[in-house]
């Protein structure tokens, strides 16, 4: 598929590197090095997505619902391309490893991903279903190409490949980590600084309205630290779909669902540990600090009440904090 992709890049001239960058406020050279990276992903990322019947079922599908026509019309196709505009199909082609390789290619390269594949994708779809149109591809012969492809450039040693090669491999060891967890196992790691956030907001109850805005703050602070989390780590995994639809419902003891979480998260990623410590406090302590407790009339009110911080040591002692 490499050499079955050549048409493609010859599509790529200065004018359309011009064009493109102009849309996603790109140099040229910038666009011209996402195009290096972005070929061998997806030609990587499809070929992954083969690896069982229903992603051969779903790219076959993407296949040959692509519009053949975006290569006839690339100055009206790239004239309509949008900053987020790959961000759908990069989610649909590399599901749970997208983030991860997505972040690692813009740590490598500097360069957001998501609007380059906006731009190629659908010219690679589209080139694959004239192809398969063309020749009379089945399935089995379209996901051999994509399996060369994706051989073809494990074997180059360009900057582009190997940035890529590192990316997938990163979103390997994540996931790697994940599958060390058991279903009920997940769910305890996601849920731990919620019920830590509710046992914080109900040693201290406030108003309803106020009482949600307690845990807002709580969901905030998770979802900021999971952000700040390297991307390959296994916090950034657990929050990676936000944490306002977490549910702490199936926690009756708070204290003893810490503990096991940290014994759970220690055994999979001991150095962890601490970051995700200090997470489950400052969702705590932001749910706590949201709404000022006691005093009269609001004087004298302190955002940490008595009870507040008394439920928080009990949290940080859970967690075997200092």
């Amino acid at each position: 598929m490499a050499k079955m992709l050549e048409p493609i890049k010859a599509l790529i001239t200065p004018e359309m590197l011009q064009t493109v960058g102009t849309v996603l406020g790109l140099s040229p050279e910038q666009v011209k090095q996402g195009t290096e990276i972005v070929m061998p992903l997806l030609a990587t990322g499809m070929a992954r997505a083969s690896a069982t019947p229903e992603g051969q079922v779903a790219l076959m599908k993407a296949v040959n619902e692509a519009d053949t026509s975006v290569l006839g019309n690339l100055n009206g196709f790239l004239g309509g391309l949008t900053t987020s505009g790959g961000d759908d199909i990069v989610k649909r082609l590399l599901a749970d490893d997208g983030r991860v390789v997505s972040a690692l290619i813009k740590e490598k390269s500097g360069l957001d991903i998501g609007p380059l594949v906006g731009m190629a994708a659908p010219m690679v779809l589209g080139f694959l279903n004239s192809q398969v149109r063309n020749q009379g591809m089945d399935t089995a012969a379209l996901m051999k190409d994509l399996k060369s492809a994706s051989r073809s450039y494990e074997r180059k040693e360009d900057e582009s490949s190997v940035i890529v090669r590192q990316a997938f491999k990163a979103a390997d060891e994540v996931r790697a980590l994940k599958g060390q967890l058991s279903a009920a196992e997940m769910e305890l790691l996601r849920a731990a600084p919620i019920a830590a956030s509710a046992r914080v907001i109900g040693a201290s109850p406030s108003k309803e309205k106020a009482v949600k805005r307690e845990l807002e703050a709580a969901v905030a602070a998770v979802d900021e630290a999971a952000a700040k989390a390297a991307p390959t780590s296994l916090v950034a995994a657990l929050f990676a779909d936000g944490a306002a639809s977490i549910s702490a419902a199936s926690i009756s003891d708070t204290p003893a669902a810490l503990k096991s979480a940290m014994v759970t998260l220690s055994r999979v990623s001991p150095s962890e540990a601490e970051s995700y410590r200090k997470l489950i406090i400052g969702a705590a302590y932001a749910a706590a600090s949201e709404v000022k407790e006691g005093g009269f009339l609001g004087v004298g009110a302190k955002a940490v009440s008595a009870d507040e911080q008394r439920s928080i040591d009990t949290i940080s002692a859970a967690l075997g904090a200092a």
